[in-house]
């Protein structure tokens, strides 16, 4: 090929990812708060267990003993608001992916009930609550549900609730490029 060939290749390829960069950006950015609360960090340590065992480990708490087959671990009363903290953070590891793992929510208006969402992926992940119908209103309880065979561990990290961002729905967006389903 010529110099010259090569150059405009170059030249177009450099153009056409700023393009879709801008692109990009812009249609993430439509839409976002105007004032984003500040997030809400939730050490792995302060959660308890209201079955099943486990210790603490540097960032995260180990699940090592199933009540039955179940380990729940509980935040205990908190108050969040739903529409200002509806991004997740979440980090689970586990030798064998457990049978079930839940993230589980109370509503301080309906503080019989329990909500929960299906965790599938393993890892680092960000999960947006604002698709969940019933993420609404003042959250008053959170935690997880895992439930695994004897012998098994399932290691959860701090948990992390904050507002949509550019930052956050940038995370997302390549989070679901690049995860298979």
């Amino acid at each position: 090929m010529h110099k010259k060939t090569v150059s405009v290749l170059l030249l177009s390829t450099v153009l056409a990812m700023l393009m879709v960069s801008a692109i990009t950006i812009a249609l993430l950015s439509r839409g976002l708060p105007e004032n984003a609360s500040d997030p809400f960090r939730f050490a792995a340590s302060d959660f308890t267990f209201a079955f099943g065992a486990g210790h603490a480990l540097d960032n995260q708490v180990r699940v090592e003993k199933f009540d039955n087959g179940y380990a729940l671990l509980s935040s205990g009363s908190t108050s969040i608001r739903a529409e200002n903290h509806h991004i997740l953070g979440y980090a689970i590891q586990a030798s064998n992916w457990p049978r079930e793992t839940a993230f589980f929510w109370r509503r301080s208006d309906d503080i019989q009930n329990v909500r929960r969402m299906e965790i599938t992926m393993p890892g680092s992940r960000l999960v947006d609550l604002s698709l969940e119908p019933d993420w609404q209103g003042e959250i008053s309880e959170f935690g997880f549900l895992v439930a695994d065979d004897p012998g098994e561990t399932v290691e959860i990290g701090d948990i992390l609730l904050e507002s949509e961002s550019l930052k956050t729905k940038l995370q997302m967006t390549w989070q679901s490029w690049t995860t298979f389903e």
